[in-house]
């Protein structure tokens, strides 16, 4: 293969004795001294061309396996993998069950060894909401050494102590949970009718000060402010745990760098409020308490792939 750079364009020619594609050659656009080549997917296994014949390779359809869900499903624990298989949980279960024998999954997955790190569990003493809205979890996570390609450095957790159902947002600055915080408030209160009673939270300066402490005040919201290193923020805690495992290993499958952590991240929380969760009646999921309908989980893939 012959590659030629010009000013505002550059030219791919194969040789003349390339198997397939000999003597073809293709012209990518220059932008900002990066080649750009527009490359358009053609369903076919072959194209007639001057009268040659030209085989392309074919994409071989994935067997669905138990393993390859567990992966779909963000290397979720192996036991919640089987509920969401067997249990019928949600809406395009057909689409998910493509066999009839035993599941089986591989003795050990390298990637969750990688990225899940053994730690205990954080105590839980409080007692849990009978209502959307009456009690909510906030904390953050970061800086991180790497910034993601839209300058984030750190993230925001928001979690209902009813519904489980997480809310994240990537921060350029620990002062942006004001304004993650408002988008929640709006659509919880917007969902449930109900209004913000509690909200759970340590003694960050972001949470307890500024503009999130004073909106908190004047709207009569209580601040459940936890006692300086101690576990008393446990739920939220647990989940950012959950989380960082999560990408960690993902990452870690994926080969991708350190800096796709907020998309990983983002796609970790989807994912959790999509599965079913302990905390929840049985077999039941965060999406389903929050939307009143089963989830459907048959579009997604292996992250990364």
């Amino acid at each position: 293969m012959c590659v030629h750079f010009n000013e505002d364009s550059t030219l791919i020619h194969l040789h003349s004795n390339h198997p397939t594609l000999n003597g073809l050659f293709f012209m990518a656009t220059v932008v900002h001294h990066l080649s750009f080549l527009h490359c358009e997917f053609i369903p076919l296994n072959f194209l007639i061309s001057d009268g040659t014949k030209v085989v392309f390779p074919t994409f071989p359809l994935v067997e669905k396996t138990p393993a390859l869900w567990h992966w779909r499903f963000g290397h979720m624990g192996i036991d919640a993998t089987c509920v969401l298989l067997t249990k019928f949980l949600t809406k395009e279960y057909t689409t998910i069950i493509d066999w009839t024998g035993p599941l089986v999954f591989p003795e050990c997955c390298v990637s969750c060894l990688i990225g899940k790190h053994p730690q205990l569990p954080y105590s839980n003493h409080g007692h849990c909401a009978t209502a959307i809205c009456e009690l909510l979890h906030m904390d953050s996570c970061g800086p991180f050494p790497v910034l993601t390609p839209h300058k984030k450095n750190s993230f925001s957790v928001i979690l209902d102590n009813k519904l489980n159902f997480g809310h994240i947002e990537l921060l350029s600055a620990k002062s942006d949970v004001y304004s993650a915080y408002l988008k929640v408030e709006s659509l919880l209160e917007a969902k449930s009718g109900n209004h913000i009673v509690a909200v759970h939270m340590d003694g960050a300066k972001e949470f307890s000060q500024g503009k999130l402490s004073d909106h908190l005040t004047s709207h009569g919201i209580v601040m459940q402010v936890t006692a300086p290193y101690h576990s008393q923020n446990g739920k939220a805690k647990h989940f950012i745990h959950t989380l960082e495992d999560g990408f960690q290993t993902l990452l870690a499958d994926s080969g991708l760098p350190m800096s796709f952590w907020g998309d990983v991240t983002l796609t970790m929380n989807y994912i959790h409020n999509h599965i079913p969760t302990s905390v929840l009646p049985t077999n039941t999921t965060p999406y389903e308490v929050m939307h009143k309908s089963k989830p459907d989980l048959s579009h997604l893939h292996v992250w990364g792939c």
